[in-house]
């Protein structure tokens, strides 16, 4: 879109906001570039490679562009978020009405203004205070101290924007700042947009600084790739390396915890994937393993893309026998822990300094890539839900641990990323290991293939959808049922024609299902999902008017890592021309198998009964179509 690069960088609070037709590149393109100038040399090792003349060096050609590609990830991550910014300032007030991250308001009033000088040259700005009104139901709940790009009409007819903080939230009355430029106070908001943006510097020095080494050592992907560090072998995709077999213990199928606890003590500055589909335990096995790496002396990271993950698993750790006092996290004011806490890095790497001999240290990938900490070596760095934990990411924390081990599960949601990235980096650090395997292969890891989540009927549609078959249910999930219901797949053809994103028709029979499944005196055993955000909303509508308010509601997104006896999945769509996204979205495997796996005794597929008879665009559509067919049979039987 013409013009919307002009606003990717952050500005000081009070610069000027206006358009010119030949404006230079702003901040984050500038340092963009620069990455792309200092890379060049990398990049030119395989310009002019001779690809399909032998596997083995185009692979890891493949790899050396992932290594210089990731320098330049969390750069192209930061245009395209100002990019995204900047298409919002632009959008009209009916746009924005679907929009989950800005949202036009109305009735502004000045509440109060104040003089501010800026730390940088001493110069003075106005920094103003409004209260406005957020249309009722609007899909952006701004939340307090959120950064916000407030919108504004200015000359010329022209949308613009200043910036600001959400002071106060009661109800739909929003209490914001705005930080005026050059006059901007005359002309009064009409829109906010969400500005969190986290900086991700000390990633992308680690990053930097990785990939410096690496490309030092191999000189050339036309030379045999590095043995170290343990990323290499992840990126390489090698077996791990061990330092007394060849071959990785074999597991006992109904009991891992020992092979598994061998295996990660035996790691020789290596990589350990475990794959643990859901209610497979992994998260036993991990706490487990880490309570014998602390007994015998290892300092022990844990990371995952969420504190909340991060959190569990140190749970799970001191449930396991882990010393609370030998744990530790960086925790902002809150809820108290069990483990130690600091309220910053500094007093948490002072903490590790201090150490004489084993801990566990629990940090986001912002934390184990900082300076600071990474001075003091891990001997292994966990990273929980692997399947999400971006490839860079890995990469950028990976230099903190002598030994990596990765839990997750590929078969789930991957991480979401805003821009287009070459060179495979795009993937997961899980994703990229296994590579197209839906299973991982026994020379690599272990698959837990025994779930203690899902009741054997629905295990079977689980298991055929994304195991391979390979997945099998404890004898204990038998237990799990609903009194009157059946045990497994059901599906659930609802006419309807025409629907794109919401369906009036589906949300009726979801209804109907929610209360037959008793969801008033029990309803945390039903979860209602949904494909599409605008069907999510129209089901909480519908629900609350029941008098199901505590059914929970979502989109496969906010359900991973949920669970209940009975989940109800929405598709909305009535056809593949109906479908904005396409089939390969709407029946992609790995929503389905997270929209499933979910329910431990029973899952209703209500559908459109023309979704199976749609028109195909691509092979891959014919493939998704092929998933849902696949799943009914199941179902019917």
């Amino acid at each position: 879109m013409p013009g919307a690069s002009s606003k990717y960088g952050l500005p000081e609070p009070g610069d000027s906001d206006e358009e010119e037709p030949d404006r230079k590149p702003s901040k984050s393109e500038e340092e963009l570039a620069e990455l792309q100038a200092q890379t060049k040399e990398l990049f030119d090792k395989v310009a002019n490679w001779s690809w399909g003349k032998d596997p083995e060096t185009d692979y890891r050609a493949q790899i050396w562009l992932a290594i210089t590609h990731s320098i330049l990830f969390y750069k192209r991550e930061e245009v395209m978020f100002w990019a995204d910014v900047a298409i919002k300032v632009l959008m009209d007030d009916e746009a924005l009405e679907g929009d989950r991250t800005a949202a036009s308001i109305s009735e502004v009033v000045e509440v109060s203004r104040e003089t501010k000088t800026r730390r940088a040259d001493g110069s003075t700005y106005f920094q103003v205070t409004y209260t406005c009104l957020f249309p009722e139901d609007d899909l952006y709940t701004p939340k307090v101290d959120q950064d916000v790009v407030v919108r504004y009409r200015g000359e010329g007819n022209r949308q613009k924007r200043d910036f600001g903080k959400v002071i106060e939230v009661i109800g739909s009355s929003v209490t914001f700042t705005r930080t005026i430029a050059k006059g901007s106070d005359a002309f009064t908001p009409n829109a906010l947009i969400n500005k969190t943006h986290i900086p991700t510097t000390s990633k992308q020095a680690a990053l930097l600084q990785l990939a410096t080494e690496i490309a030092e050592a191999w000189k050339t992907p036309l030379n045999p790739a590095p043995q170290g560090p343990a990323i290499m072998d992840l990126l390489m995709r090698r077996p791990p390396k061990l330092k007394d077999s060849a071959q990785l213990p074999t597991a006992n199928p109904e009991d891992f915890l020992p092979a598994v606890v061998e295996a990660v003590q035996s790691l020789d500055g290596s990589v350990l994937a475990i794959q643990g589909p859901p209610g497979s335990g992994k998260t036993y096995l991990g706490s487990r393993t880490i309570l014998e790496l602390v007994k015998a002396g290892k300092r022990v990271g844990v990371t995952a893309n969420s504190h909340s993950a991060i959190e569990n698993l140190l749970e799970a750790c001191i449930e396991a026998g882990v010393d609370p006092e030998l744990i530790v996290k960086k925790q902002d004011e809150g809820e108290a822990r069990d483990w130690v806490t600091k309220k910053s890095n500094g007093p948490v790497v002072t903490w590790m300094k201090n150490q004489t001999g084993a801990f566990v240290v629990g940090g986001t990938n912002f934390f184990f890539s900082n300076k600071d900490v990474g001075q003091h070596r891990l001997d292994y760095l966990f990273i929980d839900e692997a399947a999400q934990y971006s490839l860079v990411d890995c990469m950028a924390v990976s230099s903190i641990a002598d030994n990596l081990v990765l839990m997750g599960d590929p078969q789930q949601l991957a991480q979401v990323v805003t821009a287009v990235h070459p060179g495979g980096v795009e993937n997961s650090a899980l994703g990229h290991y296994m590579g197209d395997h839906s299973i991982l292969p026994s020379n690599m890891g272990y698959f837990i293939e025994v779930t203690r989540r899902l009741h054997p009927e629905v295990n079977h549609a689980v298991s055929w959808l994304a195991y391979e078959g390979k997945l099998r249910s404890h004898p204990s999930t038998g237990k799990y049922k609903i009194d009157g219901h059946e045990q497994g797949l059901i599906s659930v053809p609802v006419p309807h024609l025409g629907n794109s994103t919401s369906s009036e028709e589906e949300a009726r029979v979801v209804v109907d299902l929610v209360e037959r499944l008793g969801g008033k005196s029990d309803s945390a055993n039903v979860l209602v999902v949904a494909a599409y955000n605008a069907q999510v909303d129209l089901l909480r509508l519908k629900l609350d008017e029941a008098g199901f308010e505590n059914v929970l509601v979502g989109t496969v997104d906010k359900f991973q890592g949920r669970e209940g006896l009975a989940v109800i999945y929405s598709f909305a769509a009535s056809s593949s021309l109906d479908a904005p996204r396409g089939l390969e979205f709407l029946l992609d495997r790995n929503r389905l198998n997270v929209a499933i796996s979910r329910a431990k005794a029973t899952c209703y597929l209500v559908f459109s009964e023309t979704l199976l008879e749609s028109q195909f665009n691509s092979v891959a559509e014919v493939k998704a179509v092929s998933r849902l067919a696949g799943l009914l049979e199941i179902a019917a039987k």
